[in-house]
């Protein structure tokens, strides 16, 4: 009963031939032919940036589509000068049921369409990796509204399953749970009638425990030869986070990103940091540099990045450019420590 009625609500993908023609050209099919994959064909939204060693993953939220937020991750790419990989839901956009070899990737409901859409973030993950040859600390993931929860949930499979560590995961209007979101709009019989298909507070807390747990396992195995190796290892493992809310957002409200704020720092998340913009709504900025400075400068904490660019303007290729190519090449002792071996023999440009 709770999926019948939360399924419309949750899910409601927007008419799927509105926004198809304008980025049929952006718009890249990939079998899940990795290791472990099920040979599923997949749409995502690519928009290269060539001189970038960075890429963005997306997840966009319930009510919209790749071609309706595409105009947004154009401006994010030239803004923040970094590829941008845009992950499709499956029955929204051109992620049909008659576009797909199996058409019941996109006709999946309730906690089977959580599930349907970890696949499909995995699959962006591994397209990235290994169809386009990036480095997975150089790959941030970014998730807006909704889409914070599938960003957490890729967060998670990415360390277990896949034994990455990421570059990064910001979380732009962040829920702490659905289940939250729904008392704050209809009371608690509401909560109890509609599935909590994400708990990013309990997401974020289980990746905060893994981090801690790994590390204090490897510091009881270390030697004094091991150990500058290991304070690396131990950095990386705590994925750094940038949580940025609007104050007057009225669909999740701005306490929710205090709540995840104040929960990562309470388990001791030592790379968190928290943006909260006064005059900022759910999805409206005065301007987007509102959400693309603190994105730049955390890029630039985190991978690198220079922010050189602080003004609301267009991004020039010149100062794009310098901002991107620094830190390109990491040494071959950091590769060892940052891409499995497995990654590193099956990767292959594009």
């Amino acid at each position: 009963m709770g999926d019948v009625i939360a399924r419309p609500l949750l899910f409601p993908a927007p008419d799927p031939e509105k926004h198809a023609q304008e980025i049929e050209n952006e718009i890249v099919w990939d079998t899940d032919d990795y290791d472990g994959g099920a040979f599923a064909r997949r749409p995502f939204l690519w928009l290269t940036y060539p001189e970038s060693p960075v890429a963005l993953v997306y997840f966009h939220g319930n009510g919209v589509d790749l071609g309706v937020v595409a105009n947004h991750l154009r401006s994010l790419r030239k803004r923040l000068c970094a590829n941008i990989l845009g992950v499709e839901y499956p029955g929204y956009g051109v992620f049909q049921p008659e576009k797909v070899a199996d058409g019941s990737l996109c006709m999946q409901r309730g906690l089977n369409m959580v599930e349907a859409i970890d696949e499909a973030a995995v699959h962006g993950l591994k397209y990235l990796i290994h169809r386009r040859g990036f480095i997975s600390v150089r790959v941030l993931l970014h998730g807006h509204s909704m889409g914070t929860g599938p960003a957490l949930r890729l967060a998670q499979r990415a360390q277990e399953d896949l034994g990455l560590n990421l570059g990064g995961i910001i979380l732009q209007s962040p829920f702490s749970s659905i289940a939250q979101v729904v008392t704050d709009h209809a009371g608690t019989l509401g909560s109890c009638v509609v599935p909590n298909y994400y708990d990013n507070l309990e997401a974020l807390r289980y990746l905060c425990l893994r981090a801690r747990e790994q590390g204090a396992s490897d510091t009881s195995r270390s030697s004094p030869r091991r150990q500058s190796s290991l304070n690396m290892r131990l950095a990386l493992q705590w994925t750094p986070l940038l949580i940025v809310h609007g104050e007057k957002d009225a669909v999740v409200r701005a306490c929710h990103g205090r709540a995840l704020l104040e929960e990562a720092r309470r388990c001791g998340h030592p790379a968190v940091e928290g943006v909260f913009l006064p005059t900022a709504t759910h999805c409206r900025f005065e301007d987007i540099h509102e959400l693309t400075q603190p994105m730049l400068n955390f890029m630039h904490s985190h991978l690198g990045v220079s922010p050189r660019r602080t003004n609301p303007g267009d991004a020039t290729e010149t100062n794009c450019k310098r901002a991107c190519l620094c830190r390109t090449e990491l040494n071959d002792s950091l590769k060892d420590l940052l891409v499995p071996p497995t990654s590193r023999s099956n990767k292959g440009g594009a």
